[in-house]
């Protein structure tokens, strides 16, 4: 027997109402001590930004008051968009500085994971007619220990994470025919938000790439060489689309990687050498005290803590479980759109197994 939709939205908001609830108790848990190092690090640098008086000025990589490259700080590794809209809230109402703003950000930490929940249950929906598959998928996200721990954090994992996700859905959407122009432009703009977040996030590419491919292509290559090229083309159009709305995005939400002016794309050389002093610490156990506990890790280490600590022992067997699946289930024509999320979810076991630091 099918959930019905009245029955199933009502599910939801049950999970999303308890997962809110876990996620708001004790935001101030280290009572205004800022015991997170790299939340207590944003703090100081959000105290010290301030707002440009006109939008050129925001562009104005050299001599804009919110880049910390200008106010002290020699390095700043992380992405300016949670920073920068967690200081446009707290300001406006009158809870930014180093004994505020903190608060505020976690709250938007908050609701992002809970974003992230609702779009876990829209892409299951996607290949499951049973809406209790997509609750479950939603529930087992809504419960996930280091979910509930990152969401008490003022840091970019849960941004990140829920603007990767709508990225996907979107590449999943694309993949299945089921996304026009504009929807495919929405998908490079959280792509564009995800990286504005964490340079990383250029992962995303890759299923943002297969999803406008399968798209193209989901009746299978055709016979024909003006069909296929035809085809080819729109692969290309979609992907040129959703590029361009991603770059320009990240223009506007990280523009301080940036040189100075809005249509200028050549990186901030501060920013360049920032983003290199950081591979390098990555790179070794030895360079930086705290990577020493990284040491000596087997390419499982990950997938351990995934399991153990991470998603815990239900959520984590049911993802590995769930990814033998997927990769069984391409077989299938009417389930190839899976193969946008197995591909970000191989690339990202495969990074975190192989990398030096298995932070």
């Amino acid at each position: 027997m099918r959930l019905s939709r009245v029955r199933a939205r009502r599910s939801l908001g049950v999970i999303l109402a308890v997962g809110a609830m876990l996620r708001l108790i004790g935001l101030n848990w280290d009572s205004g001590h800022h015991l997170h190092p790299d939340e207590r690090f944003i703090s100081m640098v959000e105290e010290r930004l301030e707002f440009p008086s006109s939008p050129s000025g925001y562009f104005d990589s050299a001599g804009s008051p919110l880049n910390p490259y200008n106010r002290g700080f020699g390095s700043f590794v992380y992405g300016t968009l949670p920073m920068f809209g967690t200081k446009v809230i707290a300001k406006a109402i009158r809870q930014d500085g180093y004994g505020g703003a903190h608060l505020v950000g976690r709250t938007l930490s908050s609701i992002a994971d809970l974003l992230s929940v609702w779009l876990a249950y829209l892409i299951a929906r996607r290949f499951s007619r049973d809406r209790r598959v997509a609750l479950a998928a939603a529930g087992l996200l809504a419960f996930c220990p280091l979910a509930l721990q990152l969401s008490h954090f003022w840091n970019v994992d849960t941004f990140l994470t829920a603007f990767s996700t709508a990225a996907l859905l979107g590449a999943v959407r694309m993949a299945q025919g089921r996304s026009r122009l504009p929807e495919v432009a929405a998908t490079g703009v959280a792509v564009g938000l995800a990286v504005a977040c964490k340079v990383t996030a250029l992962v995303l590419l890759l299923p943002l790439g297969l999803g406008a491919l399968l798209g193209a292509f989901r009746e299978g290559i055709p016979r024909e060489s003006r069909a296929a090229a035809l085809a080819l083309a729109k692969t290309a159009g979609r992907f040129a689309l959703a590029f361009a709305a991603a770059a320009i995005t990240v223009r506007i939400a990280l523009p301080y990687a940036f040189a100075s002016g809005f249509f200028s794309f050549a990186l901030d050389p501060r920013y360049v050498e920032d983003m290199k002093r950081l591979a390098q610490l990555s790179a070794t156990v030895s360079g930086f005290p705290p990577a020493v506990q990284w040491a000596g890790r087997t390419i499982l280490f990950p997938l351990k803590n995934l399991v153990i600590w991470g998603a815990g022992p239900l959520f984590g067997l049911a993802a590995l479980a769930a990814l033998v699946w997927g990769i069984l289930e391409l077989r299938r024509r009417s389930n190839r759109a899976l193969a946008p999320i197995l591909a970000h979810a191989l690339f990202l076991i495969a990074y975190h197994g192989f990398a030096t630091t298995k932070s």
